[in-house]
């Protein structure tokens, strides 16, 4: 619902004409790694099929490594769909355009910034060294706990294997460089150095949203989005790659 409101928001900026005309449904598929994984099955229909992922923590070289590989495939060029919702100053500007919602005051949303930067840096530290990888469903400590029949030297090899990944002698001077990089690049704060989602519930919706008026959180998000008078600038390059 939210890039069918991007949609109609670019057709009115005129950088398309009749999407509904030209794309024939927009699906949720429930995760990046499940659109990923359909595109693939779809190899016979490419030519038709389109997939859109969050950006999350992934590198230059990952992103350009997937859309490599899945030419169909887009990337949001901000964290998540839920950082369209979490910059005061376009949040404001928004509003400014609704009746119904120009009276809402983001003004508190700044002071809260700094620790969510702060926590974007610990999560991209993380990704980039791979704890994604081992502790998903099926690793660390559920394999250990899981598993009855693993021998003691199986079971040292995956504690020194975890201790290397997060080593704090290593992690740490990561985590310190990326954050001096995020605090010196304040213009990139709220799209690419702040979880959307998280600070979007925490912050957004629990702290202001909520208060205002009762509603269920897909309920603001689709609101926001449907007030939308101009397409994200950063955003539609990437929807006009559909009509080419």
């Amino acid at each position: 619902m939210i890039i069918q409101s991007f949609l109609e928001a670019g057709q009115k900026d005129a950088l398309w004409n009749n999407w509904r005309a030209r794309i024939v449904q927009i699906e949720d598929m429930n995760g990046g790694s499940a659109v990923i994984e359909e595109l693939g099955r779809l190899t016979a229909y490419k030519e038709y099929v389109w997939g859109l992922i969050d950006r999350e923590w992934r590198t230059e070289s990952e992103i350009i490594d997937l859309t490599s590989q899945y030419p169909n495939l887009l990337v949001l060029p901000r964290v998540m769909i839920e950082n369209y919702f979490i910059d005061p100053e376009e949040l404001e500007m928004l509003c400014s355009n609704s009746t119904d919602y120009k009276n809402l005051d983001f003004s508190s949303v700044s002071s809260h910034t700094s620790n969510w930067v702060s926590n974007g840096a610990i999560w991209q530290t993380l990704y980039t060294r791979g704890a994604d990888d081992f502790c998903q469903e099926d690793g660390y400590p559920k394999i250990l706990r899981g598993n009855a029949v693993l021998t003691p030297t199986e079971i040292e090899t995956l504690f020194r294997q975890w201790h290397l990944e997060l080593n704090p002698e290593t992690v740490m001077p990561d985590y310190i460089n990326r954050l001096n990089t995020f605090t010196q690049q304040p213009e990139n704060h709220y799209k690419h150095h702040i979880h959307g989602k998280k600070f979007f519930k925490q912050i957004i919706y629990d702290s202001i949203l909520n208060r205002y008026r009762q509603a269920k959180i897909e309920v603001w998000i689709q609101g926001l989005a449907d007030i939308m008078t101009s397409c994200p600038p950063d955003i539609a390059p990437i929807l006009q790659r559909l009509f080419t």
